[in-house]
C-alpha cells in the first residue's frame, strides 16, 4: 500500500515512485475531460448516448455494468455510474457520447492531458483503464497527484457527483466504495478498483494506492484525515500477577444459544438455557478450566436487553443476541476473566448492541478485547504481567467483503464494531513489539469458514501476523476443531472450535468437521511458557448440550487428524494418558 497527503498548491512528487500493476488511468481521466467539456459548454448532463451493439457486446467481460443495446442514457447518468463502479462499459459509453456531442475523440483529449502534465507515458492507452495485453498499462503516485489536483479545479457545482454513495442500476442497488461523504468527513473525491482512491479535503489532497481492500483503503484515508500518529502504545486493560508461575485457560465460541432457545421453543422443544438454567452446559467443563488463574472466552453474542430485536434479522440466518444479565453472570460464575469480541455477529445489533455489550461487561468485571466504545479501543490490547514476562494480546476478525459491506461489523470510521486484520492492525502490532522489545504478542482471531478445514486465507492471515511480529496465534470460527501448525517461530492453533455454544450444531451435514473443541492452557514458568491442549465433544445432539472431556477414541481421531507426525516435528508432545497434546512455545 502506497499513500500520501499533499496540500494543493504544493504537491511534493516522489523522486522514483513506483509503477502500479498492469492498468492505467483512464477510467479516472474519461471523467476530467467530460467535466471539463461541460465547464465548457460543450457538453450538457441532459446529452443523451445510444448504446451501440459493441458497447452491448461487452457485458460479458469483467466488472462490466451491461447495458443493452439500443438504451438511452443521460449524461448525467453515467457520470454516476462511473463514480461509483469505474465499469469499462460505462467508460466507453461516456467515451461514445463526448465524441458525438464534442466531435472529438475521448482518448486523444486524454492524450493530451498525459502529455501536458508530463504523466507516466503508458499510463492511459485506454479510456477504461483495463488491461491491454497489446499496450501494457501502469501508473505512479505521481500521476495520481498531478490528476487529483486537476479535479480540484473543477467548479464546487460538480461535487456532488463525486459524493454520491448508491445508485438503482436495472433493479440492483450499487453502492461507492466509501461512506466518507456521508460523514461529511471530505468535500470529494474518487475511488477505483475497491483498492485505489484519493480524496480533496480542503486545501489537502490524499492519495491510497494498492490497499489490500476496501476496507484498509478506507481505514488508511480514516488514519489520514484524523492524522493518527500514535506516539506512545499502551493497553487499556491489563491483569498484573505478582508471581512467576501463572496459568491462563483459552477456549472457543462461546454463546449460552438464546437465538436457538427462541427456535427450539417456538417447535416446542426442550431447551438447555430455558428448562435447565444457565449454568447446565457448564457442568463437565467447569473443572476444566477453573484452576487457571486467568481464563479467556470467545463471546460470540451481543449482550442486549431484547436479543429478540435485531435490525439485521431479516437480513442474516443467524442474528446472534444473549441476555445482558443472565450472560455475564454465568460468565462470571464460571471464571471467565476476558472476553475477545472481534467475530461475525459482534454488529448483529447495530451500534447499541456494540454499546450495550461493553456496558454489560463493565459492569461485571469482565474484560474485554476486539470490540469497544470507540473505534480507537478495538484494536487495542490487553495486558498479561507476571513477574517474569509481559503479554499484549490482540483480537481481530479477518476481513470479508460481506461484513464490511451489508452487515457494518469493522470498528472504522464512526461505526463500532470488530477489530479486523489489516495493514493498520498489523502496524499497531509491530509498534508495541518496538516499544516492548522484551514482551511477547498473542493474537485471538476469528475467522475460517463453518465446519470447513483450514483454509488458504486463514493461513495468509496468519503469515501476516507471524510477519507483524505475532509470537503465538489463537483462532476460532468455525465452529468445529482445526489443527496446529507453524509459520516461522509463530505456532498456530487454527481453530479452538465451540466451547459452550448452544446451538443445534450441523456436524451431521459435515461429516469431515471435527466435533470437538479445544481447552489450551498456557502455563508460564520464568520466562518460559508451556501450552497444553486438551479437547471436548461439543456434538450438542450428542451430548445433550453438555461438552465433556473426549474419550480416548476421540482423542486418536484428533490426533490423526492433525497429522501426528507433522505436528511432532515442530515440538509437539502427545500424551495419551492425559488426552492431551504439550509444547514448550518459548
Amino acid at each position: 500500500m502506497n499513500y500520501s497527503i499533499d496540500t494543493l498548491n504544493n504537491i511534493q512528487l516522489e523522486g522514483h515512485a513506483q509503477p502500479f500493476g498492469d492498468e492505467g488511468v483512464g477510467n479516472l481521466l474519461i471523467l476530467l475531460v467530460i467535466f471539463q467539456q461541460l465547464e465548457k459548454g460543450n457538453l450538457l448532463v441532459d446529452d443523451a448516448v445510444v448504446v451501440s451493439e459493441a458497447i452491448a457486446g461487452e457485458k460479458k467481460n469483467l466488472n462490466c455494468l451491461g447495458f443493452e443495446q439500443g438504451e438511452e442514457w443521460l449524461l448525467s447518468d453515467l457520470i454516476q455510474l462511473q463514480v461509483l463502479t469505474g465499469a469499462p462499459d460505462c467508460a466507453l459509453l461516456l467515451a461514445k457520447l463526448f465524441r458525438e456531442q464534442v466531435k472529438k475523440s475521448a482518448q486523444k483529449a486524454m492524450d493530451a492531458f498525459v502529455l501536458e502534465n508530463k504523466l507516466t507515458e503508458n499510463c492511459c492507452k485506454n479510456v477504461s483503464g483495463r488491461r491491454k495485453k497489446s499496450a501494457p498499462q501502469s501508473y505512479t503516485i505521481n500521476d495520481i497527484k498531478r490528476i487529483g489536483q486537476a479535479f480540484s479545479t473543477l467548479p464546487s457545482e460538480y461535487h456532488h457527483y463525486f459524493t454520491v454513495t448508491e445508485k438503482s442500476f436495472k433493479g440492483e442497488l450499487l453502492k461507492g466504495a466509501s461512506t466518507f461523504f456521508q460523514e461529511k468527513r471530505a468535500d470529494f473525491g474518487l475511488f477505483w478498483n475497491k483498492k485505489n482512491g484519493f480524496l480533496i479535503d480542503g486545501n489537502q489532497l490524499l492519495i491510497v494506492l494498492d490497499a489490500e481492500n476496501e476496507f484498509e483503503l478506507n481505514e488508511q484515508f480514516y488514519c489520514l484525515l484524523n492524522d493518527q500518529e500514535e506516539t506512545k502504545h499502551k493497553a487499556n486493560q491489563g491483569k498484573v500477577f505478582s508471581k512467576s508461575n501463572v496459568s491462563v485457560a483459552i477456549v472457543g465460541d462461546t454463546y449460552m444459544g438464546e437465538w436457538y432457545a427462541a427456535h427450539r421453543k417456538r417447535l416446542g422443544r426442550w431447551d438447555p438455557i430455558i428448562d435447565e438454567g444457565y449454568d447446565y452446559s457448564f457442568r463437565e467443563v467447569e473443572s476444566m478450566i477453573n484452576n487457571a488463574d486467568f481464563t479467556i472466552a470467545n463471546l460470540e453474542a451481543v449482550l442486549v436487553n431484547d436479543p429478540s430485536d435485531s435490525p439485521l434479522k431479516r437480513i442474516k440466518k443467524f442474528v446472534l443476541g444473549g441476555d445482558k444479565e443472565e450472560t455475564t453472570a454465568v460468565l462470571k460464575r464460571q471464571g471467565i476473566d476476558l472476553v475477545t469480541l472481534a467475530t461475525n455477529h459482534i454488529g448483529d445489533f447495530g451500534q447499541a448492541g456494540v454499546q450495550q455489550t461493553v456496558q454489560s461487561l463493565k459492569e461485571k468485571k469482565i474484560a474485554y478485547i476486539g470490540s469497544g466504545e470507540t473505534v480507537e479501543e478495538a484494536s487495542q490490547p490487553f495486558r498479561l504481567k507476571t513477574r517474569s514476562q509481559e503479554v499484549f494480546i490482540f483480537n481481530a476478525y479477518w476481513y470479508k467483503r460481506y461484513q464490511y459491506r451489508s452487515t457494518n461489523t469493522y470498528a472504522i470510521g464512526e461505526n463500532l464494531g470488530a477489530a479486523c486484520i489489516s495493514t493498520h492492525f498489523c502496524e499497531k502490532i509491530k509498534a508495541f513489539k518496538a516499544e516492548h522489545p522484551n514482551a511477547k504478542i498473542v493474537v485471538i482471531t476469528h475467522w475460517g469458514v463453518d465446519f470447513r478445514p483450514i483454509l488458504n486465507y486463514q493461513r495468509a492471515n496468519a503469515k501476516r501476523l507471524a510477519d507483524a511480529g505475532a509470537d503465538l496465534i489463537l483462532g476460532h470460527g468455525p465452529h468445529a476443531l482445526q489443527a496446529v501448525g507453524k509459520i516461522d517461530e509463530t505456532d498456530i492453533f487454527y481453530s479452538l472450535g465451540n466451547f459452550v455454544f448452544n446451538s443445534d450444531g450441523e456436524y451431521k451435514a459435515h461429516p469431515k468437521a471435527l466435533p470437538y473443541g479445544g481447552i489450551v492452557t498456557l502455563n508460564f514458568k520464568g520466562k518460559s511458557l508451556y501450552a497444553a491442549m486438551k479437547f471436548i465433544e461439543t456434538n450438542n445432539l450428542k451430548t445433550q448440550w453438555i461438552p465433556k472431556e473426549v474419550t480416548s477414541e476421540a482423542f486418536q481421531e484428533i490426533v490423526q487428524a492433525f497429522e501426528k507426525e507433522k505436528f511432532q516435528e515442530n515440538g509437539w508432545e502427545v500424551n495419551e494418558s492425559e488426552k492431551e497434546i504439550t509444547k514448550k512455545l518459548w
